[in-house]
C-alpha cells in the first residue's frame, strides 16, 4: 500500500513569531503554580484571524502559501498572551503529470493545514518555558476559512493601495503593487497582486 501523498513539501521558512505573555496572568501562573487553567482564565475564548496568500508557478506545480495567524483574547478576563501571532510560508510542488483536478483536492486547503500544525509544533516549543506551560495552537476548519474568503470575494471588496509613486521628470510614474484585503468574520485574507513590468528602450550613450 502506498501512503505517500502527491503533494510534498519543498520549503518551508518560519516569516515571524511573536509572543508576548500576559504580564498579570505570568505572575499569578508563576506565583501559584496553578497551570494555564486556573491561573489563565478565559484560555479557550481565542478569536482568529487570518492572512492567506497564494502563488503559482509560471511553468510547474508548485505553489507558493503564506500563513499568517493572529490570536486574541478579547473576551477572557484573564488572558495568557497579551500578543500571539506567526506567520510562515511552504513551497508545495506535485508530479508534472498530476492532473489540476488532484491538485484542487491539495490546494489550498490542505497546504495551509500542513502549515498550521508545522506553526503550532513550533508555538508549543516556544512557550514549553512559560509559567503556564506549552501553549497547543486549536484546531481550524480552513475549508471554512478558504470558503468565507471566497464568499466576501464575489460579494465585492474595495481595494485598498498604497498609492501613486510620485512621477520623475522624463519618466513615467511607475505602477505600484495593488494590495486587496478581505475582512471576514474574525478572519481576513490578503493577495498581493505584482504588475507586469515593460522593460524601455535602452538608451543611447551621446560621444
Amino acid at each position: 500500500m502506498t501512503v505517500s501523498s502527491r503533494m510534498q513539501l519543498e520549503k518551508c521558512a518560519l516569516k515571524f513569531l511573536n509572543i508576548r505573555v500576559n504580564p498579570i496572568a505570568y505572575e499569578t501562573a508563576f506565583a501559584s503554580g496553578e497551570g494555564p487553567t486556573k491561573a489563565m482564565s478565559g484560555a479557550d475564548k481565542v478569536d482568529c484571524t487570518f492572512e492567506l496568500n497564494l502563488r503559482t508557478h509560471a511553468r510547474e506545480p508548485k505553489y507558493w502559501v503564506s500563513y499568517v495567524i493572529r490570536l486574541r483574547w478579547d473576551k477572557a478576563a484573564n488572558p495568557p498572551f497579551d500578543v500571539l501571532e506567526a506567520g510562515i510560508d511552504g513551497v508545495f510542488a506535485f508530479p508534472k503529470d498530476t492532473p489540476k483536478e488532484e491538485i484542487r483536492k491539495y490546494v489550498p486547503v490542505l497546504c495551509l493545514a500542513s502549515l498550521h500544525g508545522t506553526l503550532r509544533g513550533i508555538i508549543a516549543g516556544a512557550t514549553g518555558l512559560m509559567p503556564g506551560g506549552p501553549f497547543i495552537l486549536p484546531h481550524v476548519n480552513m475549508n471554512k476559512v478558504v470558503r468565507d474568503v471566497a464568499e466576501t470575494e464575489a460579494a465585492g471588496e474595495k481595494r485598498l493601495s498604497h498609492g501613486k509613486a510620485c512621477p520623475r521628470r522624463g519618466n513615467p510614474p511607475r505602477k505600484r503593487a495593488a494590495v486587496r484585503k478581505r475582512t471576514v468574520t474574525g478572519r481576513s485574507a490578503v493577495t498581493i497582486k505584482n504588475p507586469s513590468r515593460k522593460k524601455g528602450p535602452t538608451p543611447t550613450r551621446r560621444k
